[in-house]
């Protein structure tokens, strides 16, 4: 076991966070706000409101959903997609269109 020196004087085996900041996400050591467990998604709507068929992509992070999102719109707009609602888990985070600006 390869062991590096901690804060304090103590040592922690290697690959170990020596604090929360350096832990990943998901690592269940309460690093990160609003991650870990929580599963981001996309829900598409017509122009009605209604909600349609679309990729069923799970995202660990809202930045990630996001990052997603802004290489799939024109893509989704164009199979007839007019709104993208944004849901961690089952709460709603936004809504938002997917029509040209001034639409």
């Amino acid at each position: 076991m390869v062991v590096r020196p901690a804060r304090r004087g103590k040592a922690l085996p290697a690959g170990v966070p020596a604090t929360l900041a350096e832990a990943p996400a998901d690592s269940g050591c309460g690093a990160g706000k609003g991650t870990g467990d929580m599963a981001w998604t996309w829900r598409y709507e017509n122009p009605s409101g209604r909600p349609v068929d679309g990729p069923r992509e799970t995202f660990g992070s809202q930045a990630d959903a996001e990052s997603w999102i802004g290489q799939t719109w024109r893509e989704l707009a164009g199979s007839g997609v007019t709104t993208v609602v944004l849901m961690e888990d089952e709460r709603v985070e936004y809504r938002m269109s997917l029509a040209p600006a001034g639409e």
